[in-house]
């Protein structure tokens, strides 16, 4: 059956007004329909406000620790550090909480160090392992002296070789501590003592060794220290200042073999 234009604007009459009663009908049960509503804040979030940057007119101490700063939902948690973390990061993950319009302290957070001390870890937390660290030739220096944990002692390693006068002769000298300088004295107690603050540089001692901190010195061969035959070579490290070869902290040995 063929229906004209009357009939086809009847059915349109109709669904307008079933759409329009369903309309009205909940409404009536306490809650409009809106197609567009969105779904509310889960818990934990501060409602109405980024909590990725520092609200308008706080500077905070630290990029992601907004302590102090302004909040607007009591209760919202977010999370907050004082560095870039990671898993080679020394900076942990915090957490805060909207308390009395405010953000709290960045609770589990840690500061991190001013420097590198070159172990294979982001120790100032700029998302940078090792930077400024003037010795990272990818050596694994535990391989040398049999891995396992820290010494408690100092370690010296040489490369097992018989040097010329022309060569230049490379120490790698490790602790478990920061080291602050390196002095080297010659056959123990009485023998000469060479360099000092300067004459040695930050290493990395290798993905192996955590937590172990090492140094690089590097001499000539044809140095009056070294004379022909074998050298008992003993570092003598501090972990701050430069008291010299009279009042190191602690010490370490190896032999250098040098044909002049």
């Amino acid at each position: 059956m063929v229906r004209g234009p009357g009939a086809r604007l009847s059915v349109r009459f109709a669904v307008a007004a079933a759409l329009g009663a369903f309309i009205a009908s909940s409404a009536a049960c306490g809650k409009a329909l809106d197609i567009d509503e969105e779904e509310p804040p889960a818990p934990g979030v501060d409602a109405g406000s980024d909590t990725s940057q520092p609200p308008p007119g706080c500077t905070p101490r630290f990029k992601d620790d907004f302590e102090g700063c302004a909040c607007e939902t009591a209760g919202a948690i977010r999370d907050c550090a004082h560095g870039v973390t990671g898993p080679k990061s020394a900076c942990k993950v915090g957490r805060q909480t909207c308390v009395s319009g405010k953000w709290s302290a960045c609770d589990g957070a840690n500061d991190p160090l001013p420097t590198e001390t070159c172990n294979d870890v982001d120790d100032d937390c700029d998302g940078i392992v090792d930077n400024g660290c003037e010795c990272t030739e990818g050596l694994d220096l535990c391989e040398r002296v049999g891995g396992g944990s820290p010494p408690n002692v100092v370690r010296v390693v040489s490369e097992e070789k018989t040097y010329t006068a022309t060569d230049t002769v490379t120490l790698y000298v490790m602790w478990n501590q920061p080291i602050a300088n390196v002095h080297l004295r010659r056959n123990g107690n009485g023998g000469p003592c060479a360099g000092g603050a300067g004459g040695d540089v930050l290493c990395n001692a290798g993905a192996g060794c955590p937590g172990w901190y090492a140094r690089k010195r590097t001499l000539n061969a044809s140095d009056a220290f070294f004379p022909s035959g074998t050298t008992t070579v003993e570092a003598l490290v501090n972990a701050s200042g430069s008291p010299g070869c009279a009042g190191f902290a602690a010490s370490g040995t190896t032999e250098v073999i040098v044909a002049k």
